[in-house]
């Protein structure tokens, strides 16, 4: 293991798909840091390397649905459908590694088993599941925070890091019975789909509801 006071690299990237690629590019070839990326799949593309169900398709339009960083890349990239598949993703995503040389500073097939942070030096001791260690100011950028690029499939980070303690996570409230039917009546719901309640909503000639005598009557 290296001298904690002396760090490996200024930064880790857990994780590989666009946001860990986007974060290596960035702070390697925008600020000229020495960056280390971590993946646990063989290859790059994050939640796009593991879905690999039958008719994987992004919901997004293939012009947005890419790095706006390299204007060159976004113009000349031919898409061959309007929504990209799951196939089409990771060979834009390994084309855009290959035109930056971001693969020399990723290393796929591991899994980062832990993460401490050291007062002392200020700086992080990534510990991978095969047993290296690598210490770093930053873990993807964030001083004594380390948030990790590995997409909405990813597994869920452990709360509790050592030398920083336990996060500790709010419950949330659970609105009462009551108040759920006061707002329902009130506005629409912003966790449903507006078509069906405004369906549900539509009366029905002749209808009355509660409220229509304040109104002067019904529609």
């Amino acid at each position: 293991m290296s001298d904690p006071q002396t760090p490996n690299v200024d930064a880790v990237v857990i994780g590989a798909g666009f946001g860990g690629i986007y974060m290596l590019h960035k702070l390697r070839n925008g600020l000229g840091l020495k960056v280390r990326a971590y993946d646990k799949a063989g290859g790059v593309g994050g939640t796009w390397y593991w879905n690999k169900y039958p008719g994987a398709l992004s919901d997004t339009e293939a012009h947005i649905y890419q790095y706006s960083f390299d204007k060159e890349m976004l113009q000349a990239w031919d898409w061959k459908n309007r929504y990209w598949n799951q196939a089409d993703i990771l060979a834009y995503l390994q084309a855009v590694v290959e035109r930056h040389d971001l693969a020399k500073d990723i290393q796929l097939n591991t899994n980062i088993e832990s993460l401490v942070f050291n007062d002392a030096s200020n700086s992080w001791t990534v510990t991978t599941g095969d047993g290296e260690t690598v210490t770093a100011r930053h873990v993807d950028g964030f001083d004594r925070c380390p948030v990790h690029l590995c997409g909405l499939e990813a597994r869920r980070a452990p709360d509790c890091i050592p030398a920083v303690g336990t996060v500790q996570r709010p419950e949330r409230q659970r609105p009462s019975e009551q108040r759920v039917r006061e707002k329902n009546q009130s506005k629409l719901r912003p966790d449903l789909g507006a078509g069906p309640q405004l369906i549900r909503r539509i009366r029905l000639p002749g209808e009355q509801r509660p409220g229509d005598e304040r109104l002067g009557g019904g529609a």
